[in-house]
């Protein structure tokens, strides 16, 4: 019995060190000055999470690698501040 608590033990370790390893490779893309992006929105369903693509838009300011100033391309001309993530 405490060998097959200790494998079970062992083999679920494992999964989330393979976890842990394959979210370390994960990487934002980086947009510069100028770029055309496109907005992605939250949209929550019952049963499924999805995503509202919004846009284009352009990269108007670079604040950091991972967050930017986006400005519309048509009237409003409006400009907002957003994580890499959704864009």
């Amino acid at each position: 019995m405490h060998r097959d608590v200790a494998a079970r033990s062992e083999k679920l370790r494992q999964q989330a060190r393979g976890r842990r390893e394959k979210k370390a490779h994960v990487r934002l893309a980086k947009f510069a000055l100028g770029d055309f992006v496109l907005l992605g929105k939250i949209i929550k369903f019952p049963n499924k999470l999805a995503l509202n693509w919004k846009g284009p838009y352009r990269v108007s300011r670079v604040d950091s690698d991972y967050v930017m100033e986006v400005q519309q391309l048509v009237e409003p001309f409006r400009t907002t501040v957003h994580h890499a993530s959704p864009l």
